[in-house]
This record gives C-alpha cells, structure tokens and sequence, in this order.
C-alpha cells in the first residue's frame, strides 16, 4: 500500500468510512476518524486499538456559513 501515514477518513464512524478505518489501521497507518457521532467513532477506536486513532466529531455547516461576505 503505502509508507505508514496518518490518514484522515470522513464518515469513518459507520458504514465504509468505518471498514476503511478498520483496514487502514490493520495496515499499521495512524487514522484521524471523523464523523457526526461521537459514540460509534469512540467504539470504533476502541475496537481498533484506540491511541492510534484520533476520533473527532463534527457538525456540518452550511456552505453559506463559509463565507466571510454579509
């Protein structure tokens, strides 16, 4: 695959981001999981051995709240 990397997967809490996660680490690669849902991205980093894996929950925001225009 690669050099042993971090490597940040959005919507890694369930679903593919969650099985992507789960081989990244298998691959020994540090992952910054990011998702809507703090708890299945926090039973996932303890699932896959936790340290390695940075859970970090987020809230969407519109693109209009982007912009730095009134």
């Amino acid at each position: 695959m690669m050099e042993h990397r971090v490597v940040i997967v959005t919507g890694g809490g369930t679903g593919i981001g969650a099985a992507c996660v789960r081989l990244l680490r298998e691959a020994g690669h540090q992952v910054v999981a990011s998702g809507r849902r703090p708890e299945p991205l926090r039973r996932l980093a303890e699932e896959t051995g936790a340290s390695p894996i940075r859970p970090t929950s987020v809230t969407p925001t519109p693109p209009r709240a982007w912009s730095t225009r009134p």
